[in-house]
Order: structure tokens, then C-alpha cells, then sequence
């Protein structure tokens, strides 16, 4: 009797230690479908001496774990799917990897910790280190721009009526004469600046666009403080949907304009032969020959002018 009422005590404890087991396992799985910010690359920096951010979105419920440099930091990704989780500061240093780790794992490699500057502005910012010959001895500063631990990011433009979450950009890049011609002049001096004297790593993120207003890079509740704005704010909060069915139709306004000169226009055509290429700027079409220079500098008439 004694030996029956033994095991039903294992029995009574062992099943509800079961559903614990069972119910921890179900809580904490591993989140689906983990993803990160752009801002998230191989050879990015990560900003020194200060809190370091990780986010991104991923299946509501699940745990996501991250890992670098020797600190591990777990959280479950909230109802509305985004996910952050926060480091201890780190000095400067590296190469690391990042490991963010769910049902599937991520690693960011070459990742470093120092200097990341935000680099903005209009077409000052946006000048690239190759830009026209505008820059001092802009051949020979390429040449020599051979500084793996400055990193490169451009985030590429967009418009939107409403403030995005997200960025579209191809990700860091270490700094060498492949990477650094098209990128900001500006920026590029800067940054090369703070690292020789500083002699950490450096960041830098260009995000300009030249000929940008100063209201456009301001949110709509600031613009709203200001009475001249109010107006003008309210219609384009009302009038989001228009906004974007205004841009499909300019869009295909633009692709039509395009074909009609492609058939039409026999200056651009000259220049298509003259030159081998079907496409470009139509000023690099114009440098490169002589004939199109003749070509354009013929009168004609175009598909809905006069």
C-alpha cells in the first residue's frame, strides 16, 4: 500500500513538472522570420562608449538572442512584431562578429566599434569625392583612399508622405578606392580627419539630397508648430493615397516621355550609334562624340512641343 502511494506521489509530481517543461518550451521558441535594419551590415561600426541598439522585426512570440564581443542579450519579439535589445558600452576595437540567433541565425562579420557620424545635407553633403572634377586633386585623393577601418554607408533616396521604419541601402563598405569615389567628398574628408587623430574606427552614414528643403527632412508634428505650415501639412496627411497614385501616373508619364524620344528623337538615336550605348546621362552622351554635339545643336521638334 505504502509502495502504491509512493509512486502515485511520482506520478502527481512528475505530470505537472511536465506541463511546466511543456509550457516553458512552447513560450520561449525561437522567433521566425528574423529581420534587421539595413543600418545592419558586414563591416559596419558600432557607436563607442554608449548603449549599443540592435532591432528589427521578426514572428510576434518568439525569442530572439544577440550576441557580440562577449555580452549575450535575449528578448521575445512583442505583439506588433519588432524586437530591440540593448548592450553594455563597448570601447573602441574590433573586428567582431554580431550573432543574432532565432529559428534561423544571422552573423554580421568585420564589425567594429568606434566614431559613426550621420552625414546630411543638400548637394554640398551629396558632391561625390569623383564629382566632376570639382574636387582638389580628386584622382590622386582616390588613389590613396586606402583606410579599411572607415566604413561607408549610402542610404538611397526615397519619398513618402508618412515617416518610414526602414531604410533601402546595399550596406557598409570598408573604405579603398573602389568604394570611396562615388561617396560624399565631404564626409569622406571629415571622417578621414577624425580618424587619423583619434586613430579609432569611423562610421560614416550619408543620407543627403541636393536641392531638399529644410521642411522635407522636418516631421509633420514640428512643421505643425509653425503657422505658415499647418495648412499644408493637414492636406498632405489627408491626402496620402492621392500622393501615391500622383506618383505611379508620373512614373508612367516619365516611361512614355522616354520611349516617345527613343523613336522619334534622331540626335538622341546619332548618339546611341556614335557611342555604342542605349543609355546614360544624356551630358555624358554629349561630351563623348563629336557628332553628338552636332546632332543637338540641330533644331526639331518633339512629341508635344512646338
Amino acid at each position: 500500500m505504502k509502495k502504491n502511494r509512493f509512486i502515485k506521489s511520482i506520478i502527481v509530481l512528475f505530470i505537472p513538472s511536465l506541463i511546466i517543461i511543456s509550457a516553458c518550451t512552447f513560450i520561449n521558441k525561437p522567433a521566425s522570420n528574423i529581420r534587421l535594419s539595413k543600418l545592419f551590415s558586414d563591416h559596419m561600426v558600432l557607436q563607442r562608449d554608449h548603449k549599443v541598439p540592435v532591432w528589427g522585426s521578426a514572428d510576434p512570440g518568439g525569442i530572439v538572442i544577440v550576441e557580440i564581443a562577449g555580452q549575450q542579450r535575449t528578448t521575445e519579439v512583442s505583439k506588433d512584431g519588432n524586437w530591440q535589445i540593448d548592450f553594455q558600452p563597448m570601447s573602441a576595437g574590433g573586428p567582431y562578429r554580431l550573432s543574432v540567433f532565432g529559428q534561423d541565425t544571422v552573423f554580421f562579420e568585420n564589425v567594429m566599434v568606434g566614431e559613426v557620424w550621420i552625414c546630411s545635407g543638400q548637394s554640398n553633403m551629396e558632391m561625390p569625392l569623383a564629382g566632376g572634377g570639382k574636387v582638389l586633386n580628386y584622382q590622386e585623393e582616390i588613389s590613396h583612399a586606402n583606410y579599411p577601418n572607415i566604413r561607408l554607408i549610402t542610404i538611397n533616396k526615397a519619398v513618402s508622405t508618412i515617416p518610414g521604419d526602414s531604410i533601402v541601402s546595399s550596406g557598409w563598405e570598408e573604405c579603398n578606392p573602389g568604394t570611396i569615389p562615388e561617396f560624399s567628398a565631404v564626409a569622406y574628408f571629415f571622417g578621414r580627419h577624425l580618424h587619423k587623430n583619434l586613430n579609432v574606427p569611423i562610421g560614416l552614414i550619408h543620407t543627403s539630397w541636393g536641392g531638399t528643403v529644410a521642411e522635407a527632412w522636418t516631421s509633420a508634428e514640428a512643421l505643425k508648430t509653425l503657422p505658415d505650415f499647418v495648412d499644408e501639412v493637414q492636406s498632405i496627411e489627408m491626402d496620402t493615397a492621392g500622393f501615391d497614385e500622383a506618383m505611379k501616373i508620373y512614373e508612367a508619364a516619365m516611361k512614355q516621355r522616354q520611349k516617345e524620344i527613343v523613336e522619334n528623337d534622331a540626335g538622341y538615336s546619332l548618339c546611341r550609334i556614335s557611342t555604342g550605348k542605349s543609355n546614360g546621362s544624356m551630358r555624358s552622351l554629349l561630351q563623348s562624340t563629336n557628332a553628338c554635339s552636332i546632332a543637338f545643336s540641330t533644331s526639331r521638334t518633339f512629341p508635344g512641343q512646338g
